[in-house]
């Protein structure tokens, strides 16, 4: 059966995904102490952590682009007590979500939730600490979106951008995805769709990158990559989704080896990352890079 659906994804849609359709059950997902139970995004979470590093005690302007609920937001500002941050997503409802959160974790003065498009931000920098994770893939224009978190910089700021990463067969691995709907039929085949339990489709995009093709857009985009990190931590299942029914399975199987994924989860030391053999396994790339001519860049 021909793919439903397969044109290209408009920015009208994106919105209507991420303002109604996206769901992400992150309070059912973290412990009491805002740690992610789910392994992979525990371990994206740490990683970041490790390359943000022990910073200055200096009153750091420090934006959040993809906040979401603001948990990630939250640890931040636990990590640098002076800082003061500005979450920045779609989500009205996630938003509100992340404003209550800061509260009741002790954040409230010193957090900001605004709506906002990554790719026309609507904010005022300079930032000192630019936080970008998991969302670029989603854009139309990922490039512009960068270009703007480059206008926001300061002179000594630092970014770090997380994306997903092709590895093994970029031909069968993660560049075509396909999903079943209601009525069995194939939606999207390069573009993904999101299908809440009642059926309705929100059409948005996923994109997956490697080293080298990430690197070509951080730097034509005005920034220096200083330091890389990897994540690995998903039951590689996802090749199985690609057969009529096949989602299904996986999704059945990764339930089922919940227990053993949480337990694999691994940040790969950045010297694994200077050969191919790091990379084909990391599933996600933690990016610092710099803005290029800045006071940053020159110390690096």
């Amino acid at each position: 059966m021909p793919p439903k659906g397969s044109g290209a994804v408009t920015r009208s849609d994106l919105f209507r995904c991420y303002q109604e359709g996206w769901e992400h059950e992150w309070l059912n997902r973290v412990d009491a102490d805002l740690w992610p139970s789910d392994a992979g995004y525990r371990a994206i979470l740490e990683a970041i952590l490790d390359l943000l590093g022990p910073l200055s005690g200096e009153r750091l302007r420090l934006l959040d682009v993809g906040c979401g609920v603001g948990i990630y937001t939250i640890h931040y500002l636990r990590r640098f007590p002076a800082a003061r941050a500005v979450g920045v997503d779609l989500s009205l409802p996630q938003l509100r979500t992340a404003a209550d959160l800061s509260r009741r974790y002790g954040m409230g003065d010193r957090a900001r939730f605004l709506q906002g498009d990554a790719e026309s931000l609507g904010v005022r920098g300079p930032y000192d600490l630019v936080v970008c994770s998991e969302v670029i893939e989603h854009l139309l224009d990922p490039a512009r979106a960068l270009c703007g978190l480059r206008a926001v910089c300061s002179p000594v700021a630092r970014v770090i951008l997380t994306v997903p990463q092709i590895y093994g067969d970029a031909g069968a691995e993660g560049t075509f995805y396909r999903f079943q709907g209601s009525d069995g039929a194939w939606i999207e085949t390069q573009n993904a769709a999101c299908v809440p339990a009642d059926g309705t489709v929100f059409r948005y995009v996923h994109r997956q990158f490697d080293l080298a093709s990430l690197s070509n857009l951080v730097e034509g985009s005005g920034f220096r990559i200083r330091r890389v990190r990897g994540v690995r931590f998903k039951v590689p299942l996802r090749l199985v989704g690609g057969f009529r029914g096949g989602a299904a399975f996986a999704r059945r199987a990764r339930n089922a080896a919940a227990r053993f994924v949480n337990a694999c989860a691994v940040v790969l030391p950045e010297r694994m990352l200077h050969g191919c053999t790091g990379l084909r396994f990391a599933e996600t790339l933690v990016v610092e890079c710099v803005p290029a001519g800045s006071v940053a860049a020159e110390r690096a």
